[in-house]
C-alpha cells in the first residue's frame, strides 16, 4: 500500500514539472520547519464540486484518499467530446458527453406559421448555471457553440510532523461566449469562488497565477489580439475578498488570416493555472484547465459575410438541430421519420438489412455540403427510391413530396457511396411525407444552419435529434 502511494506522488510530482493538469501530491514536497518539525503540502486539482476533506478526514486517510481518485478523474488535458477540426486532436476528448441545456421547441401549427425559423442559439450564461452544470462532475457544460463553460477545483492541505493542521479549497470557472451573431470578440469571463478553509492553512502566501492565451493555433500565422483585465499574481486571501473574484479576458482575430473559403481559423485555449505555496512549504505546481476551442470564420454563405470586420467567430463544436414529434410541431411528420430512421432503420426504405444511418450522435455527425452538383446528386437518389417503392405517382399531385435522410445538403446525402468508395451502399431513408410540414423541416434546417453558422466541409458538423 505505502509503495503504490509513494508511486502515485512521484506520478505527482512529475506531472507538476511538465506542466500537465494533474497535481498528485509529491514525495519532494516536505520541508524544514524553521521553529522545528518537517512541513509538507499536497496540491490537488479536482473536478469542480468536489468536497473539500475535514481535518478528521485526513487524519484516518478517507479525505486523502477521496483527493487522489478525483485528481485521478481530473488527470490530463482534456477536450469536449463535440470537438471538431485540429482542437479535437490536440488532447484527448472526455470519455462523457459535455452537460447540455434541455431543448424547448417553439408551439406552433403548421397553419399558423407564416415565416418558420428555428430558435436563435443561447449566447450567455450566467455564473450559478456553469457552476450547476459542472458541480456533477462533467468538465464542460456546452449550451450552444456560442457560449460554454469549464473549471477545476484546485485544494491543498498542509501538514506538520505527519498530522494536517489545514486545509484550503476553491474552485476556477471560465465561461467562454460569443455576444453576437456578428462579433468576432471571444469574451472569457474568469471566476473565483466556493473558498473552503479548515484548520489554520497559510493562505496569505498562496499565490495563483493564470497563463490566459491561446495555446494553439490554425493557421500558424494567425495572429490574435488580448484585452481584459486579467490579474498578476493573487493569494488565496485576496481572492476571496474580491466578493466576486471576477475577471475577463478577450480574444480577436481579425478576418484575412484564416484557411480556405470560410476564412477559418481555429485555436485551442487551454489556460494554466500555477499554483505557489509560502515558504517554507514547497510544491505547487502549474494546472491546465480543460481545453475550449474558439474559431473565427467569415464565410461568404454566412452572415455578415462583408466589411473590414466581416464574418464572426464561436467554439469549434458539433451543434445541435432539434426536431419535434408533439402535436402541432409544424415538422413533425419528418420528425417522426427520422426517430424511425435512429430507432428501425430496418423498417426504412430503402431495403438493408444492416442499415444504420449516421447523423444521430457525435461520432458519426453531418457534414455541410454546398449547394451543387453533389446535393442534386443526393436528391436525384433519393426520390428515385420513392418512385421504386411507392410508384411514379407517390406525390399524390404534389400533395406529398419525397423526405430523405440523411439530407440532400450533406457529404452524407443517399449518393455518398458515388464519390466515397468506403460508403456503405443505401444507407439512408426516404419517405413520402405532406409537402407542407416537409417544407416547415427544411425551414427550419435552413435557418439552423444559419444561426448556428455551421461550414460546408469537414471542418464542422452538426447532429439531429427528435423530441
Amino acid at each position: 500500500m505505502k509503495s503504490a502511494r509513494l508511486a502515485r506522488r512521484i506520478t505527482g510530482a512529475l506531472a507538476a514539472a511538465t506542466a500537465t493538469a494533474l497535481l498528485l501530491p509529491s514525495s519532494a514536497a516536505t520541508a524544514a520547519d524553521p521553529k522545528g518539525g518537517e512541513l509538507r503540502a499536497e496540491t490537488y486539482v479536482v473536478p469542480v464540486g468536489t468536497p473539500a476533506p475535514s481535518l478528521d478526514e485526513l487524519r484516518d486517510g478517507s479525505g486523502t484518499a477521496r483527493l487522489e481518485a478525483a485528481a485521478q478523474a481530473a488527470a490530463g488535458p482534456v477536450t469536449a467530446q463535440e470537438t471538431v477540426g485540429p482542437a479535437a486532436e490536440y488532447a484527448p476528448k472526455a470519455k462523457e458527453p459535455s452537460a447540455a441545456p434541455a431543448f424547448t421547441a417553439p408551439v406552433a401549427t403548421a397553419a399558423a406559421v407564416k415565416k418558420l425559423e428555428y430558435p436563435d442559439p443561447p449566447r450567455s450564461m450566467s455564473l450559478k448555471e456553469c457552476q450547476d452544470n459542472l458541480k456533477g462532475g462533467a468538465p464542460f457544460y456546452v449550451k450552444s457553440r456560442f457560449v460554454a463553460c469549464t473549471g477545476k477545483g484546485i485544494g491543498v492541505t498542509f501538514w506538520k510532523d505527519r498530522k494536517p493542521v489545514g486545509t484550503s479549497f476553491l474552485n476556477f470557472y471560465i465561461r467562454g461566449s460569443v455576444v453576437k451573431d456578428t462579433d468576432r470578440t471571444i469574451r472569457f469571463e474568469y471566476d473565483v469562488a466556493q473558498f473552503k478553509v479548515s484548520g489554520k492553512p497559510p493562505t496569505s502566501g498562496q499565490l495563483f497565477r493564470i497563463d490566459y492565451h491561446l495555446r494553439k493555433i490554425w493557421p500558424a500565422s494567425a495572429k490574435a489580439k488580448n484585452g481584459g483585465n486579467m490579474p498578476g499574481a493573487k493569494s488565496f486571501d485576496d481572492l476571496r475578498r474580491m466578493k466576486p473574484a471576477h475577471f475577463l479576458h478577450t480574444v480577436d482575430v481579425a478576418p484575412g488570416q484564416g484557411s480556405g473559403p470560410a476564412d477559418l481559423v481555429q485555436s485551442v485555449y487551454a489556460p494554466r493555472i500555477k499554483v505557489e505555496l509560502p515558504k517554507p512549504y514547497v510544491g505547487g505546481g502549474t494546472s491546465e484547465a480543460p481545453l475550449l476551442a474558439p474559431q473565427w470564420d467569415a464565410a461568404k454563405h454566412l452572415k455578415n459575410s462583408t466589411g473590414a470586420r466581416r464574418g464572426a467567430a464561436a467554439f469549434s463544436y458539433i451543434s445541435t438541430l432539434h426536431y419535434s414529434t408533439k402535436p402541432g410541431a409544424p415538422e413533425k411528420a419528418v420528425a417522426e421519420h427520422l426517430k424511425k430512421a435512429f430507432a428501425n432503420p430496418g423498417a426504412t426504405k430503402p431495403v438493408n438489412a444492416k442499415k444504420n444511418v449516421p447523423g444521430q450522435d457525435v461520432k458519426r455527425p453531418l457534414h455541410r455540403l454546398a449547394e451543387g452538383d453533389r446535393s442534386r446528386k443526393n436528391r436525384r437518389v433519393s426520390i428515385a427510391q420513392c418512385v421504386r417503392y411507392w410508384g411514379k405517382k407517390y406525390s399524390q399531385g404534389n400533395k406529398l413530396q419525397c423526405d430523405e435522410f440523411p439530407f440532400a445538403s450533406t457529404y452524407e446525402g443517399a449518393a455518398q457511396p458515388q464519390y466515397d468508395s468506403g460508403a456503405v451502399k443505401d444507407n439512408f431513408s426516404v419517405q413520402p411525407l405532406v409537402a407542407k410540414e416537409n417544407q416547415n423541416a427544411g425551414s427550419l434546417l435552413r435557418s439552423f444552419l444559419q444561426k448556428y453558422r455551421i461550414l460546408f466541409g469537414n471542418d464542422d458538423a452538426y447532429i439531429v435529434k427528435v423530441d
